[in-house]
């Protein structure tokens, strides 16, 4: 038990990565300049808690396009980032001067809802640079603005942080006053969400003060609103905290439900380190009842989630108190097993801190267990770190004392040279004084620019070298990103025509359709004919003549179709643009597909408006663009409907002309879309489809073909009613010569 101790003070933590990063970073690639700062900014924001680095080159990326076009508004939206960024990083000074940075901006644009929260902010910075009187100063001033606006929101936040700061004072009851200030506010404004926290916030307070009774009140009014509004993971916090205090009530049967309540909440949400966690957490609990086959078998499945997930401090967390309790059990071969895991884990840290303790933890149980080898040998390990550690710290006193000293040796350069200026002020009178003087500052001159221009030239020469290096990085930069985007055209060129052969075969039944009607027409000819001659029936030249006609017009006919298909096949990356009258693509669209849709019972009701210009773009991607959104919307009519023949399956077709702009509608009755998926539509393999009936690349392709031409389109969508894609072009007139290559080259 006294190594777990040890080891309890070495907890983890991790931040969840936020999902749609990769997604936002893929929309700034082609992102018009005026959308960046929105994309930066918010990149910044997703990835502060992960990863503090990356948030911050982005939100300086953001600051840049704020500062250049000097928008208040803009740059207000920033800062907040800047300054959180730094502070997670470990640089207060930094985060002070972008706080300082928007301070005066808000002054300057008298938002005092702005001008609050950065005040705010600023106290934060000054906490969490352990300055607790200039953090209450600047608390004090945002909440001074809250009460005179009545920003009760920020003023409950604004409290609880002046209570905050309290508490690190040492002062306890001031400190609960404010928390208690910030909760009566919360249950006024009627955020019962906020209320619940407050209420834990304050139980936790208690705790720390062992104030169990009291606590027990906060948590279960916080557990009421919590249970009411089905917040599960605060629940999970809220149980963690009240088995703590029915444990020191020596409320054992309460503590063992509020625990294992806590691990099906956990399960439930899902998430596998918090699972272990609390894995971990009943496993202690019931280490200390002295039920060790009931905490080996918990601990077992911390171990295993942690696994899992390959968090490496939580494996060896687990791997510990396994080890413990079986050498209770008396089960040494498993108990060194999970030593052993300790120990493979330990070496895979990279938090030195963490890393010192757990290597005492290793050698001080080898010594215990009469291993002298291989307590020697982590020692070793530990004293080294240890050293390094404390050399390290060395080194930052060291550098924080000859700053100290350039410092003061500065200051007395200063005096000196103040005591210098007296001097000559009374020697002035004295010529052979002056004489020496100027001398002397002359060899001191000639002295100082040859310092100079030797140092310049070294900064020189290092610059040089420097613009090299970034030179040499450049080009390797530039031919890497070439070839990634050749990939990526040649990749993107693959899914379309994979997309469009998909759709050739969905329109073999129209194909076939339309081919048979002319081929119909040329049997019926050739039998007639047939049929005279048999008969011995006069035979015209006209009538030879009227028929030939025919059949070359249903050939040619026949010729346009498998000439249509096999251009549509083609792949069309180095196709030019051209004009393209839209109704007339609808139509030939509708020729292919038509039967089909009637043989499937779905009504396709065609709206085509009056349209007086043309779509600039390539008529066989305008195609494949219908296609697949008919396609969609066939399937999801059949999704909703399971009888062929119900009349109200139908699909809208319609075109309209909207100023400058050319528009046309896919409307279906079909099963629709959820709120929450139409945000990920767009997303390449996102799709609600079986395996068999989409690979959730169709609307990523789309996207992609109506952006080439310059086009835009939005979804409109209700689950179980109805789904609406509109798509806009802009409009060239019928006398423009505005055409060119996909790459957008006249």
């Amino acid at each position: 038990m006294k190594t777990i101790l040890v080891f309890i003070c070495f907890v983890f933590s991790a931040a969840l990565h936020s999902q749609s990063i990769d997604s936002l970073k893929a929309a700034l690639e082609n992102a018009p300049p005026e959308k960046q700062f929105d994309i930066l900014n918010a990149i910044s924001e997703k990835t502060m808690f992960s990863d503090p680095k990356t948030s911050l080159q982005y939100a300086e990326k953001a600051y840049e396009i704020a500062r250049k076009s000097n928008d208040e508004k803009l740059l207000l939206d920033i800062f907040d980032n800047l300054t959180e960024a730094n502070l997670h990083l470990g640089h207060p000074e930094i985060a002070e001067d972008y706080c300082k940075k928007a301070l005066q901006v808000a002054e300057k644009s008298k938002i005092n809802r702005e001008l609050a929260f950065y005040y705010g902010l600023m106290g934060i910075v000054f906490m969490k640079s352990e300055d607790f009187n200039k953090s209450l100063f600047y608390f004090n001033k945002a909440l001074e603005i809250e009460k005179k606006h009545n920003f009760d929101r920020m003023m409950a936040t604004t409290l609880n942080n002046i209570g905050t700061a309290n508490l690190k004072l040492g002062k306890m009851d001031l400190a609960l006053e404010y928390f208690l200030k910030s909760l009566r506010i919360k249950e006024k404004v009627g955020n019962e969400k906020q209320i619940a926290i407050s209420l834990l916030n304050i139980g936790s307070f208690l705790i720390r003060q062992k104030k169990y009774e009291e606590a027990e009140q906060y948590l279960n009014r916080s557990y009421n609103i919590l249970q009411k509004l089905d917040l599960k993971i605060r629940m999970a916090d809220l149980l963690s905290l009240q088995s703590v205090v029915y444990r020191e009530m020596g409320l054992f049967p309460e503590a063992e439900k509020k625990l294992k309540k806590l691990i099906e909440i956990r399960e439930a949400i899902g998430n596998r380190r918090e699972i272990a966690k609390a894995y971990n957490k009943i496993g202690l609990f019931y280490y200390a009842q002295n039920k060790i086959e009931k905490s080996v078998l918990y601990f077992k499945k911390a171990f295993n989630l942690f696994q899992t997930v390959k968090h490496e401090n939580g494996i060896a967390i687990s791997s510990l108190y396994l080890s413990e309790c079986l050498r209770k059990l008396n089960r040494p071969q498993e108990a060194d097993f999970y030593f052993d895991a300790l120990i493979k884990s330990t070496e895979k840290l990279k938090d030195q801190e963490i890393l010192l303790g757990n290597l005492e933890v290793i050698y001080k149980h080898f010594d215990e267990q009469n291993d002298k080898p291989r307590a020697l040998q982590y020692l070793k390990k530990y004293i080294a770190l240890k050293d390094s550690i404390q050399n390290l710290e060395k080194e930052k006193y060291i550098e924080q004392l000859q700053i100290k000293y350039e410092t003061e040796k500065k200051e007395k350069e200063i005096e000196i040279l103040n005591r210098d200026k007296q001097i000559q002020a009374l020697e002035l009178s004295r010529q052979k004084f002056i004489k020496n003087t100027l001398i002397a500052g002359f060899v001191i001159l000639i002295i100082l620019v040859i310092i100079i221009l030797r140092l310049k030239q070294k900064q020189l020469a290092a610059q040089k070298r420097v613009e090299s290096e970034i030179k040499n990085m450049n080009k390797k930069l530039e031919n890497r990103v070439r070839n990634e985007l050749k990939k990526r055209e040649e990749q993107q060129q693959l899914l379309i025509q994979k997309s469009k052969l998909e759709s050739l075969g969905k329109l073999a039944a129209g194909i076939a359709h339309e081919i048979n009607q002319p081929l119909t027409r040329l049997s019926l000819g050739v039998d007639n004919i047939l049929y005279k001659l048999k008969n011995k029936k006069n035979i015209s030249l006209d009538y030879i003549e009227k028929k030939c006609n025919t059949f070359l017009e249903n050939i040619v006919r026949i010729q346009n179709i498998i000439e249509h298909i096999r251009t549509f096949s083609r792949d069309q990356k180095s196709t030019s643009f051209e004009r393209i009258e839209i109704n007339k693509t609808v139509l030939d669209v509708l020729k292919f597909i038509e039967t089909q849709y009637k043989n499937h019972g779905i009504n396709l009701e065609l709206n085509l408006g009056k349209i007086s210009g043309f779509i600039l773009g390539n008529k066989f991607k305008l195609e494949q663009i219908f296609l697949n959104l008919l396609s969609n919307a066939r399937d999801a009519i059949e999704e909703k409907f399971d009888d062929e023949n119900f009349s109200e399956n139908k699909i809208v077709i319609r075109t309209f002309q909207n100023s400058d702009k050319i528009c046309f509608e896919i409307e279906d009755n079909g099963s629709g879309i959820s709120e929450e998926n139409l945000k990920k539509v767009f997303d390449p393999f996102f799709t609600t489809k079986s395996v068999e009936k989409g690979t959730g690349l169709g609307l990523s392709i789309i996207y992609g073909l109506v952006r080439e031409m310059k086009g835009n389109i939005e979804i409109k969508s209700k689950k179980n009613e109805f789904t609406k894609v509109r798509v806009t072009f802009p409009k060239i007139s019928k006398n423009s010569k505005k055409f060119g290559s996909e790459n957008g080259k006249t």
